[in-house]
């Protein structure tokens, strides 16, 4: 790697394992990154915190393709937050288990979660304009955070959604309907 620093190499190596589908040792980490072993637990306090990153780091930047690509300004603001909300669900109901881990590994390890940061902000900016407001009154920024709590939940909770919500989440026009009522209920 030509990379110098030993922080990144270690992330674009384990970045370059999760694109592959592979979790890898901690030595197979090092010898990708070309570093000492010991690099791992002085940068990232261990393997599962390395990976954490890196699952939080590729899912930032599939977010800000998602946003590039998929969030047309052609579509009214109501439209967008409706499509975000749909993807965002999509995804903590899809990849549960992928969701899951990133939230043990990042969210509950007191890590910084890039992910659901960026996501809560695209959140609170949408319904900001939706209801003709600065994104980071709180009013916005409440609304969003709840939203997406319910969708983290719904990734949790997977397979048990159902019987501590009562909320049919078990095919996609079911998850669409779920989502919207979620809108709904937030008087968006």
């Amino acid at each position: 790697m030509s990379n110098d620093d030993p922080k990144k190499r270690l992330m674009t190596a384990a970045m370059a394992f999760l694109q592959q589908g592979q979790t890898p040792t901690v030595r197979e980490l090092a010898a990708k990154a070309d570093v000492n072993i010991a690099s791992i637990n002085y940068y990232f306090n261990g393997k599962d915190n390395l990976i954490a990153q890196a699952l939080d780091e590729a899912a930032v930047q599939d977010l800000e393709r998602w946003f590039e690509s998929a969030l047309d300004d052609s579509l009214s603001i109501r439209d967008q937050l409706i499509k975000l909300t749909h993807f965002l669900a999509r995804v903590h109901h899809n990849y549960s288990k992928i969701a899951r881990l990133q939230l043990t590994l990042v969210a509950f390890k007191d890590l910084p979660e890039k992910a659901t940061s960026l996501a809560i902000k695209k959140l609170a900016e949408l319904i900001a304009r939706r209801l003709f407001l600065q994104p980071e009154t709180p009013v916005c920024m409440l609304k969003a955070s709840t939203l997406m709590a319910s969708l983290h939940y719904l990734s949790i909770f997977h397979h048990q959604y159902h019987e501590m919500t009562g909320q049919d989440v078990s095919s996609p026009e079911a998850l669409e309907a779920h989502t919207m009522r979620l809108l709904e209920t937030l008087g968006l």
